[in-house]
Order: C-alpha cells, then sequence, then structure tokens
C-alpha cells in the first residue's frame, strides 16, 4: 500500500519516517505480536480501571469539554475520538455508537493499552516514542485490525510541557482526510489552554497568560468560517467579538470578567446579547454554530 505523506498548516513533522516505522514493526515482533491478531493482548484488570478514571478525572473532563462541540457539529460524527493517559492506557472513546460498536469488536475499549507491546505498531505509540503528532495509515499499522483506520495522535502536555496524555482521532473504512489533522491539533490546543477546577493539570494561577495568548488565534480561526457565519459576526458589537472566543472555549462569566477586568453581570449581559444576535439558545448551539469550519474537507 503507498504511504499517506499528509501535512497540515502549522503541523510539523507528522508522518514517520521509514526507520521509524521499520524499528517500530521489529520492536512489536520482538513482543511476540502477531500481525493476525483479532485485539490488543494488555489492557488493565476490571478492579484497576476505575482508580485510574478517577486518577485522570480532570483529563477526561477536559476532553469532555473540547470535543463534544465538534464532535456534534455534523460531519464530525464519522471522526473517532480516543484519549489515553501518558502510559497509553485508553480512557475514554468518544463515537457514535455504530462506530463505536466497530471498536468493540476489536477491542477497543477503556482500560486497554496501546503500547507496542500490546497491538502493535499504532499512532498512539509512536506519537509517544517521537514526542509530536503522528500520522498512520492503513497498512502502516502493525496488527491487521487496524488497516482499514487512518490514525492521527499526538500528545497534551501541561503548563511545564510535560506530557499528561495523549488524543487521537481515526477516520473509519480507509477515509482520509488531511482536515483531520489540523483538527485534532485544534483540539489538543484547547485542551492544553483550558483550566479546570480541582485536582488540575494547569494550575490557575498561571493560565492567564496562556489564555490572552489563545484568544487572539480563535479569533483568526473564526475569520475562515462560512460567509452567512461571518455576517453573525458583523452584527455584533466590538465587546462582543472581544467575548466571543472566550465562551467559544468554555469560560465561565466569572473568568471572562477577571480576564477583561469587567463585572460578572456585564458579560452575562453581554453573552446574552451574542446569543439572542446570533439566533442561538445555548452554549452548546453557539459552539456548533462556529465548529462547522472543521468539517471542510
Amino acid at each position: 500500500m503507498t504511504r499517506d505523506r499528509l501535512s497540515s498548516r502549522g503541523v510539523k513533522g507528522v508522518t514517520p519516517s521509514e526507520e521509524m516505522l521499520s524499528t517500530s514493526h521489529a520492536r512489536s515482533r520482538a513482543f511476540g505480536i502477531r500481525s493476525d491478531i483479532k485485539r490488543p493482548k494488555r489492557g488493565l484488570s476490571s478492579g484497576d480501571l476505575p482508580h485510574l478514571l478517577k486518577k485522570e478525572k480532570a483529563l477526561l473532563e477536559k476532553a469532555a469539554q473540547v470535543i463534544t462541540p465538534f464532535y456534534y457539529s455534523g460531519e464530525l460524527r464519522e471522526h473517532l475520538y480516543i484519549l489515553t493517559d501518558r502510559e497509553l492506557t485508553i480512557l475514554n472513546i468518544y463515537a457514535d455508537q455504530d462506530f463505536f460498536s466497530q471498536c468493540t469488536l476489536v477491542g477497543m475499549e477503556r482500560g486497554i493499552s496501546l503500547t507496542e507491546e500490546s497491538c502493535g505498531t499504532n499512532a498512539f505509540s509512536l506519537a509517544k516514542m517521537a514526542n509530536h503528532m503522528i500520522v498512520l495509515g492503513g497498512s502502516d499499522h502493525y496488527a491487521e485490525l487496524f488497516d482499514d483506520w487512518w490514525s492521527v495522535a499526538g500528545p497534551i502536555r501541561d503548563l511545564k510541557r510535560r506530557i499528561a496524555g495523549y488524543l487521537g482521532l481515526i477516520l473509519p473504512h480507509g477515509m482520509k482526510s488531511e482536515s483531520a489533522i489540523g483538527l485534532l491539533k485544534t483540539l489538543i490546543d484547547a485542551m492544553e489552554i483550558r483550566g479546570v477546577e480541582g485536582d488540575t493539570l494547569y494550575p490557575k494561577t498561571k493560565i492567564n497568560k496562556h489564555r490572552r495568548e489563545f484568544a487572539p488565534s480563535l479569533m483568526d480561526q473564526i475569520g475562515e468560517i462560512e460567509e452567512d457565519q461571518k455576517r453573525l459576526l458583523k452584527v455584533l458589537t466590538k465587546r462582543e467579538q472581544e467575548i466571543l472566543p472566550f465562551l467559544l472555549q468554555r469560560w465561565t462569566s466569572q473568568e471572562i470578567a477577571e480576564e477583561l477586568h469587567l463585572s460578572v453581570s456585564t458579560i452575562r449581559k453581554h453573552r446574552q446579547n451574542i446569543y439572542q444576535k446570533t439566533r442561538v439558545r445555548s452554549i452548546q448551539e453557539l459552539l456548533t454554530a462556529f465548529a462547522s469550519k472543521n468539517t471542510t474537507k
């Protein structure tokens, strides 16, 4: 099979070299992995999984906040998202029922390991090895059970640039979409920057500087959406346009108020005005309205 030589603007080094692939395949053979395995060989026991999920609660909550708006934006239902911890143990799978059923048939479920020792060469194992995003398609996977999957996976880092986990995006049945690379990068960037309360990956006292750097880039992305959505932006005031990217990153009114040095009641009023002018009734509808830019092929 011809290897997928894909790239994406702003994403470097996503395709593994021939040497990296051959080395990984050799390790897979050395681990005793057969190319015709029916399911991954390693995973947590049913007793250990709840402890891991509790430990990674902050990462799981962050992923749900970021992935859900993209998943519900239409064509992205054809995508499957897999979240793992730093050791490549699956924490969650985000997919519609049909795609999820395909995963369970090949043993892909929470608690399963995606290391080479478990299922051979895959995008997650190579991303961990390379320390950056990796794209893998077709027979570049070691195990035949992944032959019909086009995959891209990359590390999620905390503010100290330590790896906290990995996120991957899978397309079924040999589908390929270069835009998926940029989408995954957008999702990972959002997860790395947005903080959550409780057991946070990113201390709240250190997050504002990074948020300020991200908000303008998000507005740049909004400039790439469809014409009808650009018209929606034009009806917003300058202040509402300033607040919009924070809403799209699911900041609370309190957080936005602190960042922009405004009162919470003022932010709530602007939020309501944005909803009315863009003809949405909730934050979920707002997220969906401005997520369609990621469905372009």
